[in-house]
Protein backbone atom coordinates (compact mmCIF):
# COMPACT_ATOMS: atom_id res chain seq x y z
CA UNK A 1 0.00 0.00 0.00
CA UNK A 2 1.24 3.50 -0.62
CA UNK A 3 1.52 4.29 3.22
CA UNK A 4 4.03 1.37 3.32
CA UNK A 5 6.50 3.79 1.57
CA UNK A 6 7.79 5.83 4.40
CA UNK A 7 11.00 7.46 2.77
CA UNK A 8 8.87 8.71 -0.47
CA UNK A 9 5.53 10.19 0.85
CA UNK A 10 5.32 13.27 -1.10
CA UNK A 11 5.38 10.61 -4.52
CA UNK A 12 3.48 8.42 -3.23
CA UNK A 13 0.76 11.18 -2.27
CA UNK A 14 1.27 12.61 -5.92
CA UNK A 15 0.51 9.29 -7.48
CA UNK A 16 -1.80 7.69 -5.14
CA UNK A 17 -4.13 11.18 -6.30
CA UNK A 18 -3.01 10.69 -10.20
CA UNK A 19 -4.48 6.79 -9.97
CA UNK A 20 -7.75 7.92 -7.71
CA UNK A 21 -8.60 10.42 -10.69
CA UNK A 22 -7.71 8.36 -13.25
CA UNK A 23 -4.90 10.97 -14.40
CA UNK A 24 -2.24 8.43 -15.41
CA UNK A 25 0.55 9.48 -17.55
CA UNK A 26 1.61 7.04 -20.37
CA UNK A 27 5.39 6.58 -18.91
CA UNK A 28 6.99 7.38 -15.83
CA UNK A 29 10.96 7.73 -15.06
CA UNK A 30 12.20 7.12 -11.19
CA UNK A 31 15.53 8.29 -10.76
CA UNK A 32 17.12 7.37 -7.29
CA UNK A 33 20.42 5.94 -6.33
CA UNK A 34 20.30 2.13 -4.75
CA UNK A 35 18.40 1.70 -2.12
CA UNK A 36 15.84 4.45 -2.84
CA UNK A 37 12.77 2.58 -3.06
CA UNK A 38 13.15 2.56 -6.92
CA UNK A 39 11.50 -0.60 -7.38
CA UNK A 40 9.15 -0.70 -4.31
CA UNK A 41 7.44 2.59 -5.97
CA UNK A 42 7.16 0.88 -9.23
CA UNK A 43 5.40 -2.23 -8.02
CA UNK A 44 3.26 -0.09 -5.86
CA UNK A 45 1.72 1.82 -8.70
CA UNK A 46 1.58 -1.29 -10.88
CA UNK A 47 -0.78 -3.12 -8.04
CA UNK A 48 -2.77 -0.22 -7.27
CA UNK A 49 -3.59 0.34 -11.13
CA UNK A 50 -4.44 -3.51 -11.36
CA UNK A 51 -6.13 -4.38 -7.82
CA UNK A 52 -8.89 -6.13 -8.14
CA UNK A 53 -10.49 -4.53 -4.32
CA UNK A 54 -8.61 -1.19 -3.47
CA UNK A 55 -10.66 1.98 -3.58
CA UNK A 56 -8.96 5.85 -3.21
CA UNK A 57 -6.20 4.85 -5.68
CA UNK A 58 -4.63 2.68 -3.45
CA UNK A 59 -3.94 -1.24 -3.27
CA UNK A 60 -5.75 -3.96 -1.35
CA UNK A 61 -2.37 -5.93 -1.41
CA UNK A 62 -4.70 -9.01 -0.99
CA UNK A 63 -6.03 -9.85 -3.73
CA UNK A 64 -5.31 -12.38 -6.29
CA UNK A 65 -3.90 -9.58 -8.71
CA UNK A 66 -1.62 -7.67 -6.03
CA UNK A 67 -0.36 -10.53 -4.69
CA UNK A 68 0.82 -11.93 -8.61
CA UNK A 69 2.24 -8.37 -8.91
CA UNK A 70 4.58 -9.07 -5.81
CA UNK A 71 5.72 -11.80 -6.81
CA UNK A 72 6.68 -11.40 -10.21
CA UNK A 73 4.25 -13.45 -12.21
CA UNK A 74 1.27 -11.29 -13.12
CA UNK A 75 0.73 -11.51 -16.97
CA UNK A 76 0.08 -8.08 -18.14
CA UNK A 77 3.31 -6.86 -15.62
CA UNK A 78 6.67 -7.02 -17.79
CA UNK A 79 9.98 -6.68 -16.02
CA UNK A 80 12.99 -6.11 -17.97
CA UNK A 81 16.07 -6.31 -16.66
CA UNK A 82 19.73 -5.81 -18.21
CA UNK A 83 21.05 -9.29 -19.67
CA UNK A 84 25.06 -9.17 -19.69
CA UNK A 85 25.24 -5.76 -18.03
CA UNK A 86 23.29 -4.03 -20.46
CA UNK A 87 19.64 -3.71 -22.16
CA UNK A 88 19.73 -4.73 -25.63
CA UNK A 89 18.02 -4.03 -28.38
CA UNK A 90 16.46 -7.56 -28.88
CA UNK A 91 15.06 -6.81 -25.32
CA UNK A 92 13.10 -3.71 -26.32
CA UNK A 93 12.27 -6.03 -29.67
CA UNK A 94 10.64 -8.83 -27.60
CA UNK A 95 9.08 -6.06 -25.56
CA UNK A 96 7.35 -4.47 -27.87
CA UNK A 97 5.71 -8.08 -29.69
CA UNK A 98 5.03 -8.56 -25.91
CA UNK A 99 2.55 -5.55 -25.54
CA UNK A 100 1.04 -5.69 -29.36
CA UNK A 101 -0.97 -8.34 -27.78
CA UNK A 102 -4.44 -7.72 -26.03
CA UNK A 103 -4.05 -7.84 -22.26
CA UNK A 104 -4.92 -11.41 -20.58
CA UNK A 105 -6.41 -10.32 -17.15
CA UNK A 106 -6.30 -6.43 -16.85
CA UNK A 107 -7.53 -3.66 -18.32
CA UNK A 108 -4.13 -2.72 -18.59
CA UNK A 109 -0.38 -3.66 -19.46
CA UNK A 110 2.44 -2.23 -17.57
CA UNK A 111 5.92 -2.41 -18.12
CA UNK A 112 9.19 -1.74 -15.87
CA UNK A 113 12.66 -1.32 -17.09
CA UNK A 114 14.74 -2.03 -14.79
CA UNK A 115 18.86 -0.05 -14.76
CA UNK A 116 17.16 2.01 -18.06
CA UNK A 117 20.58 3.98 -18.22
CA UNK A 118 21.73 0.59 -19.11
CA UNK A 119 19.91 0.19 -22.28
CA UNK A 120 22.32 0.51 -25.84
CA UNK A 121 21.48 3.16 -27.77
CA UNK A 122 19.76 1.15 -30.45
CA UNK A 123 17.62 0.15 -27.64
CA UNK A 124 16.90 3.86 -26.62
CA UNK A 125 16.04 4.72 -29.66
CA UNK A 126 14.02 1.46 -29.97
CA UNK A 127 11.91 2.25 -27.01
CA UNK A 128 11.61 5.42 -27.92
CA UNK A 129 9.68 5.30 -30.66
CA UNK A 130 7.12 3.16 -28.33
CA UNK A 131 7.15 5.75 -26.07
CA UNK A 132 5.91 8.34 -28.99
CA UNK A 133 3.28 5.74 -30.08
CA UNK A 134 1.71 5.49 -26.68
CA UNK A 135 -1.73 3.85 -26.07
CA UNK A 136 -4.08 4.05 -23.12
CA UNK A 137 -3.83 0.57 -21.94
CA UNK A 138 0.07 0.78 -21.65
CA UNK A 139 2.04 2.18 -18.78
CA UNK A 140 5.97 2.40 -19.09
CA UNK A 141 8.02 2.37 -15.61
CA UNK A 142 11.50 3.76 -16.35
CA UNK A 143 13.89 2.99 -13.32
CA UNK A 144 17.59 4.56 -13.16
CA UNK A 145 20.10 5.29 -10.75
CA UNK A 146 22.10 7.49 -13.74
CA UNK A 147 19.23 9.70 -15.58
CA UNK A 148 21.86 11.43 -17.28
CA UNK A 149 22.53 8.43 -19.31
CA UNK A 150 19.58 8.60 -20.79
CA UNK A 151 18.41 10.29 -24.36
CA UNK A 152 17.26 13.64 -23.22
CA UNK A 153 14.03 12.62 -25.09
CA UNK A 154 13.42 9.53 -23.12
CA UNK A 155 13.17 11.93 -20.22
CA UNK A 156 10.62 14.37 -22.02
CA UNK A 157 8.34 11.41 -23.14
CA UNK A 158 8.26 10.33 -19.24
CA UNK A 159 6.92 12.01 -15.99
CA UNK A 160 9.74 12.30 -13.58
CA UNK A 161 10.57 11.92 -10.36
CA UNK A 162 13.43 12.25 -8.03
CA UNK A 163 13.69 9.88 -5.23
CA UNK A 164 15.06 10.96 -2.03
CA UNK A 165 17.58 8.78 -0.28
CA UNK A 166 17.32 6.51 2.70
CA UNK A 167 18.60 8.25 5.79
CA UNK A 168 21.93 7.17 6.36
CA UNK A 169 21.25 6.50 10.09
CA UNK A 170 17.88 4.50 8.99
CA UNK A 171 20.10 1.88 6.84
CA UNK A 172 22.79 1.76 9.86
CA UNK A 173 19.70 0.68 12.17
CA UNK A 174 19.08 -2.25 10.14
CA UNK A 175 22.38 -2.86 9.80
CA UNK A 176 22.96 -3.22 13.39
CA UNK A 177 19.48 -5.67 14.06
CA UNK A 178 21.81 -7.95 11.46
CA UNK A 179 24.46 -8.10 14.36
CA UNK A 180 26.80 -5.35 13.14
CA UNK A 181 28.96 -3.26 15.83
CA UNK A 182 27.27 0.10 15.87
CA UNK A 183 30.17 1.81 14.78
CA UNK A 184 31.83 -0.26 11.72
CA UNK A 185 27.45 -0.35 10.76
CA UNK A 186 27.55 3.61 10.69
CA UNK A 187 30.17 3.61 8.62
CA UNK A 188 29.20 1.41 6.31
CA UNK A 189 25.72 3.09 5.98
CA UNK A 190 27.28 6.56 5.00
CA UNK A 191 29.25 4.30 2.36
CA UNK A 192 27.20 2.50 0.43
CA UNK A 193 23.79 4.67 1.02
CA UNK A 194 21.65 1.17 1.30
CA UNK A 195 21.33 -1.94 3.43
CA UNK A 196 22.25 -4.71 0.91
CA UNK A 197 25.71 -3.08 0.39
CA UNK A 198 26.19 -1.87 3.64
CA UNK A 199 25.63 -5.13 4.95
CA UNK A 200 27.81 -6.94 2.19
CA UNK A 201 30.82 -4.66 2.97
CA UNK A 202 30.65 -5.38 6.77
CA UNK A 203 29.95 -9.31 5.80
CA UNK A 204 33.90 -8.55 4.59
CA UNK A 205 36.82 -9.17 6.80
CA UNK A 206 39.06 -6.62 5.35
CA UNK A 207 36.34 -3.55 5.97
CA UNK A 208 37.00 -3.96 9.51
CA UNK A 209 40.51 -4.43 9.75
CA UNK A 210 40.97 -1.78 7.65
CA UNK A 211 38.87 0.43 9.52
CA UNK A 212 40.39 0.19 12.63
CA UNK A 213 44.10 0.88 10.61
CA UNK A 214 43.24 4.02 9.23
CA UNK A 215 41.73 5.05 13.18
CA UNK A 216 44.60 4.01 14.60
CA UNK A 217 47.10 5.94 11.85
CA UNK A 218 45.36 9.53 12.44
CA UNK A 219 44.91 8.91 16.07
CA UNK A 220 48.60 9.07 15.75
CA UNK A 221 50.31 12.86 16.16
CA UNK A 222 53.20 13.14 13.15
CA UNK A 223 55.51 15.78 13.34
CA UNK A 224 58.06 14.02 11.00
CA UNK A 225 56.83 14.37 7.57
CA UNK A 226 59.24 11.09 6.27
CA UNK A 227 57.97 9.24 9.50
CA UNK A 228 54.33 9.69 8.63
CA UNK A 229 54.93 8.30 5.21
CA UNK A 230 57.30 5.66 5.79
CA UNK A 231 54.38 4.45 7.87
CA UNK A 232 51.42 5.11 6.18
CA UNK A 233 53.59 2.58 2.85
CA UNK A 234 54.54 -0.16 5.55
CA UNK A 235 50.57 0.43 6.95
CA UNK A 236 48.86 0.11 3.83
CA UNK A 237 50.52 0.71 0.27
CA UNK A 238 52.48 -2.31 1.12
CA UNK A 239 49.48 -4.36 2.53
CA UNK A 240 47.69 -6.43 0.65
CA UNK A 241 44.68 -5.39 2.61
CA UNK A 242 44.78 -1.99 0.37
CA UNK A 243 45.84 -3.37 -2.63
CA UNK A 244 41.42 -4.05 -3.99
CA UNK A 245 40.49 -1.29 -1.52
CA UNK A 246 41.40 2.44 -2.03
CA UNK A 247 38.30 3.90 -2.68
CA UNK A 248 37.00 2.32 0.87
CA UNK A 249 40.79 3.86 2.47
CA UNK A 250 39.37 7.19 0.83
CA UNK A 251 35.64 7.00 2.54
CA UNK A 252 37.36 5.68 5.92
CA UNK A 253 39.59 8.63 5.96
CA UNK A 254 36.93 10.87 4.78
CA UNK A 255 34.43 9.97 7.22
CA UNK A 256 36.88 10.12 10.41
CA UNK A 257 37.44 13.68 9.41
CA UNK A 258 34.26 14.28 9.34
CA UNK A 259 33.41 12.79 12.45
CA UNK A 260 35.52 15.11 13.81
CA UNK A 261 34.37 18.50 12.60
CA UNK A 262 30.78 17.26 13.32
CA UNK A 263 32.09 16.48 17.22
CA UNK A 264 33.95 20.08 16.66
CA UNK A 265 30.58 21.31 15.96
CA UNK A 266 28.69 19.34 18.94
CA UNK A 267 26.62 17.40 16.60
CA UNK A 268 27.33 13.59 18.26
CA UNK A 269 24.27 12.30 16.86
CA UNK A 270 26.05 12.69 13.58
CA UNK A 271 29.07 10.78 14.23
CA UNK A 272 29.49 7.49 12.19
CA UNK A 273 32.54 6.03 14.29
CA UNK A 274 30.04 6.13 17.15
CA UNK A 275 32.15 3.87 18.88
CA UNK A 276 35.62 5.48 19.12
CA UNK A 277 34.03 8.87 20.70
CA UNK A 278 36.46 8.67 23.22
CA UNK A 279 39.54 8.61 20.70
CA UNK A 280 37.73 11.24 18.56
CA UNK A 281 37.44 13.92 21.39
CA UNK A 282 41.13 13.53 22.55
CA UNK A 283 42.22 13.68 18.48
CA UNK A 284 40.09 16.77 17.61
CA UNK A 285 41.48 18.74 20.33
CA UNK A 286 44.74 19.10 18.30
CA UNK A 287 42.60 21.05 15.43
CA UNK A 288 40.35 24.11 14.49
CA UNK A 289 37.59 24.18 12.59
CA UNK A 290 39.38 25.87 9.86
CA UNK A 291 42.25 22.65 9.91
CA UNK A 292 39.54 20.22 9.61
CA UNK A 293 37.62 21.91 6.67
CA UNK A 294 41.54 22.23 4.83
CA UNK A 295 41.97 18.50 5.38
CA UNK A 296 38.64 17.74 4.67
CA UNK A 297 39.61 19.36 1.35
CA UNK A 298 42.64 17.65 0.55
CA UNK A 299 41.32 14.29 1.25
CA UNK A 300 38.68 15.48 -1.75
CA UNK A 301 41.14 16.72 -3.63
CA UNK A 302 43.25 13.15 -3.37
CA UNK A 303 40.84 11.26 -4.34
CA UNK A 304 39.98 13.42 -7.42
CA UNK A 305 43.71 13.14 -8.67
CA UNK A 306 43.96 9.53 -7.48
CA UNK A 307 40.50 8.47 -9.60
CA UNK A 308 41.95 11.01 -12.30
CA UNK A 309 45.22 9.12 -12.39
CA UNK A 310 45.16 5.91 -10.37
CA UNK A 311 48.60 6.78 -9.16
CA UNK A 312 49.37 6.21 -5.57
CA UNK A 313 51.40 9.31 -6.07
CA UNK A 314 48.22 10.86 -5.21
CA UNK A 315 47.57 9.20 -2.24
CA UNK A 316 51.35 9.92 -0.72
CA UNK A 317 50.69 13.73 -1.83
CA UNK A 318 47.30 13.82 -0.08
CA UNK A 319 48.29 12.14 3.48
CA UNK A 320 51.58 14.40 3.29
CA UNK A 321 49.53 17.83 2.98
CA UNK A 322 47.43 17.13 5.77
Amino acid sequence: MWKDLIYQKKIAGILQKAVAGGRISHSYLFMGSKGSGKGELALQLAKSLLCLQGGNGDSCDTCRSCKRIESGNHSDVYQVLPDGGSIKLEQIRLLQEEFSRKTVESPRKIYIIHQAESMTKEAQNRLLKFLEEPTGSIVAILLTERPQQLLPTIHSRCQTFHLLDKPWKEIAMQVEKEGVGVGEARVAALIAGNQEEALNLCHKESFAELRQRVIKFYQRNWEDRGKVLTSFHEEFLLSELLKDEIPIFFDLTLIWHRDALQLALGRTDEVANLDCLTQLNDWVKSFSLMDLERRIMNILNGRWAYESSHSLFALEQMILQM
